[in-house]
């Protein structure tokens, strides 16, 4: 099992939300609206994965669907624990959340759908 923090951006999020959907994250799960403070110019998800997901998105194994081809390839994922890179710590959570948003230089923001 792994943490990932998934990245789309804005103008993929019903589609990545329908891949979510598919993966049994349930119908609405890119809920973290990101950007640079001023504006919302991504969403993102926590949520934890397989290792069969992991490899489906580094492209290790065929996608179970073509249909997720386009939000895989804009996809910013971030997993922990990391198989490339074992030194690095293992986080979970809001820590990794935080993590990847600081080495993105992304915050977290309210959405229109938040308000």
């Amino acid at each position: 099992m792994h943490s990932a923090v998934l990245i789309v951006p804005t103008e993929l999020k019903a589609q990545a939300d329908a891949v979510g959907a598919a993966m049994g994250w349930g119908p609405v799960s890119y809920t973290i609206a990101l950007g640079d403070g001023e504006a919302v110019t991504h969403f993102a998800a926590r949520a934890d994965v397989s290792g069969q997901f992991v490899r489906w998105v580094r492209g290790a194994e065929p996608l179970p669907d073509p249909a997720f081809e386009a939000v895989i390839e804009a996809l910013t994922a971030d997993f922990s624990p990391c198989a490339e890179d074992p030194s690095r710590p293992v986080m979970w959570g809001r820590a990794h959340l935080t993590a990847v948003l600081e080495t993105m230089a992304l915050e977290m923001m309210v959405s229109d759908a938040d308000t």
